[in-house]
């Protein structure tokens, strides 16, 4: 259980905006910004663990240049995804 899900949330939207990569930025930031705080603790967790795989391998699972990790294939990558394409689609409009 979350003893703190304010504090954890904080800790996440920053590790989120702040990778050192602009493209992994761009990937996590306005996901963090918008959608975190409706995750479970369950997918906060699995969150937190996509956040220590190094900005490269990201970037390479989002714009599929390798095909993810098994480990890291949950519903929360399948949700920023989804969330990214959308709202990327939505641009193109």
């Amino acid at each position: 259980m979350i003893e703190n899900r304010d504090t954890l949330l904080k800790q996440l939207t920053f590790r989120s905006t702040n990778r050192g990569c602009k493209e992994t930025d761009y990937i996590f930031t306005d996901f963090a910004l918008n959608e975190l705080n409706k995750l479970t603790e369950s997918e906060l967790s699995d969150y937190a663990a996509l956040l220590e795989v190094d900005d490269s391998t990201i970037y390479k699972w989002f714009s599929n240049m390798e095909e993810i990790e098994p480990t890291y294939d949950t519903p929360v990558f399948s949700k920023i995804r989804s969330y990214n394409e959308n709202r990327f689609k939505n641009v193109a409009e």
